[in-house]
């Protein structure tokens, strides 16, 4: 890193992060470099962790509030100094990714029973959906289904992509088995919809005759969004 860059653009860490003031930092030095980067998920170095919980990461895994300020400021104040670096709405990949990648822990929290997320206060989590979800409107669909650093859930990616675009036009197809004896295949599908799908097609093949089951999920305390189909 190159100091004059720094000094004339007066970079500093963000001391209100409680965690990753690194990864903020390198992101906005790069973003004021204008060169193109690529995000290596396979890189290794090592990492050391205490055993006695007392490191940052370890403190803040049950403090969902942080989010406010990693959704509503660093990413957003990223987002913004990338359309203004480069004079286009355009989020870069590589900015997407790293976006993605701390948006991914946190869903991935969400999803167990004993999720941080569930005592957290409601307004809270209100405004920290609200933060998300611009960020993803500005990310955009297209950038989002690109996103591979990790192997994320069908209903995970789904969330983002109908938070990005105000609703989930299409989704992939997941088949969970087939029972021979009555010729029946089971799949999953998710849906911003749940009312009961009209005319529905797997791999342009219209389905004559089927049945719903449906499993709702909610997306960090909110209203659920997805749909699950056994045909």
């Amino acid at each position: 890193m190159r100091r004059q860059l720094i000094e004339r653009h007066q970079l500093r860490f963000d001391e209100q992060l409680p965690q990753a003031s690194d990864s903020d930092f390198i992101a906005r030095y790069l973003l004021l470099t204008r060169a193109a980067y690529t995000l290596v998920p396979l890189a290794v170095y090592e990492y050391r962790r205490r055993g006695d919980g007392s490191s940052i990461v370890d403190q803040q895994q049950q403090n969902v509030t942080r989010y406010k300020l990693v959704f509503g400021r660093a990413h957003r104040r990223l987002l913004e100094l990338s359309a203004h670096e480069t004079g286009s709405d355009d989020c870069p990949q590589w900015l997407a990714n790293t976006i993605l990648y701390f948006t991914f822990y946190l869903f991935r929290r969400n999803r167990s029973a004993d999720s941080p997320v569930y005592e957290t206060d409601a307004g809270v989590l209100a405004e920290i959906r609200g933060a998300l979800q611009k960020n993803l409107r500005s990310i955009g669909a297209a950038r989002i289904r690109a996103f591979r650093l990790h192997d994320v859930p069908l209903d995970m990616r789904a969330a983002w992509l109908a938070a990005a675009q105000g609703e989930l036009r299409s989704s992939p197809v997941e088949r969970l088995g087939v029972v021979a004896s009555e010729s029946t295949a089971c799949v999953s599908f998710v849906s911003s919809n749940l009312s009961l799908p009209r005319g529905l097609r797997i791999e342009g093949r219209h389905l004559r005759s089927w049945t719903l089951r449906r499993a709702v999920s909610s997306t960090l305390g909110g209203p659920g969004r997805s749909s699950t189909s056994c045909d």
